[in-house]
């Protein structure tokens, strides 16, 4: 049987991926950190016994003395963002809160990448977006270059789409959605624009609401869904009981799943929430807690920058 223990300083570390089947765990906090680590093995479950046997050195990542952050970013970007936050100087508890699953059976092409070539342009809100929409034009074969170009929001989207080969015309200066669309009102005319907007399921109406609005034709592709991860309620009270300095929430789907565990698990949640943006405040006051900030802009260099200011109070 094989061993393999997480190093609780893991900025450089990325696991070897092995069987999914063969794989078990220590701890629910090691199988957490694994799939931080390994976000390609993000569907695997969690179960105890295996010929490979995960443990990690700490729940905690991180050799600083410093803050204690709760990472519930999805699975497949947890790893990005636990890494910023050790660079600067946070420890993390690593509780992604969804994760998300592909739409489209594989053998499937939706009839919006059948005719690509009818719109203008793509829209892309995100990284998992824009993940989702690479695999599918490489399942059908189709070369991403050559796809119409992309209007992001943010940085980060914009980073993804040019390691995918995907031509990027224009980008946002916000990260907020009813902001991307006023901007794009002010750069792009109805007459000769049709926008295809590609991001997961259940996303909020405003961005093609707001275009709509204003004349522009756009069309909508559901690339994928979010799946909440169900931690123990035994899992969330350790996490308490650990004295964790802020939770940060960068969605409100997260929020909403996270915090409706908490209150099922009975458990009483008084760690200070830091928010990435508006609708994530407000699904937060819904669920009945208060928040502690929101960051100053409405991305991760916002929620890093806020975090530190809060540290330093």
């Amino acid at each position: 049987m094989e061993h393999i223990t997480i190093p609780a300083s893991c900025r450089h570390v990325r696991l070897v991926d092995h069987n999914q089947q063969n794989i078990g765990f220590y701890s629910y906090e090691a199988y957490l950190q694994y799939i931080t680590l390994a976000p390609q093995q993000h569907h695997l479950d969690y179960r105890e016994s295996g010929d490979i046997l995960v443990d990690c050195e700490n729940p905690v990542l991180g050799k600083t003395d410093g803050p204690i952050v709760i990472n519930t970013r999805p699975v497949s970007q947890s790893f990005t963002f636990t890494r910023r936050l050790l660079e600067e100087g946070f420890r993390v508890l690593v509780a992604p809160a969804s994760r998300t699953a592909p739409l489209s059976a594989e053998h499937q092409l939706p009839a919006a990448l059948q005719c690509l070539g009818n719109y203008s342009h793509i829209l892309l809100t995100s990284r998992e977006g824009v993940e989702h929409l690479a695999r599918m034009l490489a399942m059908a074969n189709m070369d991403a270059a050559s796809a119409p170009p992309v209007l992001a929001i943010g940085q980060g989207t914009r980073q993804a789409c040019e390691a995918r080969n995907l031509r990027v015309e224009y980008v946002a200066d916000t990260s907020e959605a009813a902001a991307f669309a006023r901007e794009l009102c002010q750069h792009y005319k109805p007459s000769n624009s049709r926008f295809l907007l590609a991001r997961g399921a259940g996303g909020r109406e405003i961005l093609p609401d707001t275009l709509r609005h204003h004349g522009f034709a756009v069309e909508e592709l559901h690339l994928y869904h979010s799946e909440g991860i169900a931690h123990p309620g035994e899992f969330l009270q350790r996490t308490v009981d650990r004295k964790p300095d802020f939770v940060v929430f960068t969605s409100s789907f997260a929020a909403g799943y996270f915090l409706d565990r908490v209150r099922d698990s009975g458990i009483l949640w008084q760690v200070p929430i830091i928010t990435i943006g508006p609708p994530t405040t407000a699904t937060v006051k819904q669920r009945g807690y208060q928040i502690l900030a929101q960051a100053a802009t409405f991305d991760t260099d916002g929620l890093l920058s806020t975090l530190h200011e809060y540290t330093a109070k």
